[in-house]
């Protein structure tokens, strides 16, 4: 019998809510984020705090995103593939430095600014100690990364409600189930985006009452994903040990079991 895990708490689906900038309007999102109890990840520029009114301050970040995720975009947002080598590992760890100082915590996601990407900047993003990246590139689909480097979102949030509906649908076997939904704060107010306070308040309402789903930050997915990778399962799948430093959760026989870190589960 195969082994099935779950997310915590045997939930079926995950929610990762991804947003880009560091703007003003994300303390609007978050407000609406935190009443509804979603958590969402932000990709900042460190560099770019003196620089733009449009972006909040380090202090102001420090305070919005408490209970959500802070994440790197790079320093100062560069097109990756125009700058030097040199350059883009200090845009990054940089960034990292910066962000690290200011959350007392390590850093260690990152989206990629511009849309940008190559296979020599991933290397570069996983030497400077990251360990996933978004990108831009919807898939419209709700599968796990096979490269957490390459992590491809669901959807942008302009297609978010009807991405919504398909996956409020997805049967229970369908376990590990992942949502990722990307954009920018500033989109809110800007006409013609396609996005508006409106329909992200509808999109939290009806995500927030299915009870399957777990709400989690793009760095919680990534190493409750590695850990159930990285698990170790005896040939006829009744010996499952976790070696990892995240509680693991699977079904068996209809019910949920809960694997500790460093645990063996002898499965009867």
């Amino acid at each position: 019998m195969a082994v099935n895990f779950t997310w915590p708490q045997g939930k079926t689906k995950a929610l990762v809510m991804s947003y880009d900038d560091g703007c003003r309007q994300d303390k609007k999102l978050t407000e609406i984020f935190n009443r509804f109890g979603i958590k969402g990840t932000f990709h900042l520029n460190s560099g770019l705090y003196d620089n733009s009114p449009s972006r909040l301050s380090p202090a102001e970040s420090l305070k919005i995103y408490r209970g959500h995720e802070i994440s790197c975009h790079t320093l100062t947002h560069p097109y990756p593939e125009r700058i030097a080598r040199s350059e883009m590992i200090r845009e990054i760890w940089c960034d990292r430095e910066n962000l690290e100082k200011l959350t007392g915590r390590q850093i260690r996601g990152m989206s990629y600014p511009m849309r940008n990407y190559t296979p020599e900047i991933v290397d570069i993003c996983r030497a400077a100690g990251i360990c996933y990246a978004r990108t831009a590139e919807s898939t419209g689909k709700f599968n796990l990364p096979a490269d957490f480097m390459l992590w491809h979102p669901t959807c942008h949030q302009k297609e978010a409600l009807d991405c919504l509906t398909e996956f409020l649908k997805l049967e229970a076997w369908r376990k590990l189930s992942l949502f990722m939904v990307w954009g920018h704060g500033f989109e809110f107010d800007r006409e013609n985006s396609g996005v508006s306070w409106e329909m992200i308040e509808e999109f939290c309402t009806r995500i927030a009452d299915a009870a399957d789903v777990w709400h989690a930050t793009a760095m919680e997915v990534c190493r409750y994903v590695n850990a159930v990778r990285n698990a170790e399962v005896s040939c006829d799948g009744k010996n499952v040990y976790n070696p990892s430093a995240e509680t693991l959760f699977l079904e068996y026989q209809e019910k949920i079991r809960q694997i500790a870190p460093g645990e063996t589960a002898i499965l009867p």
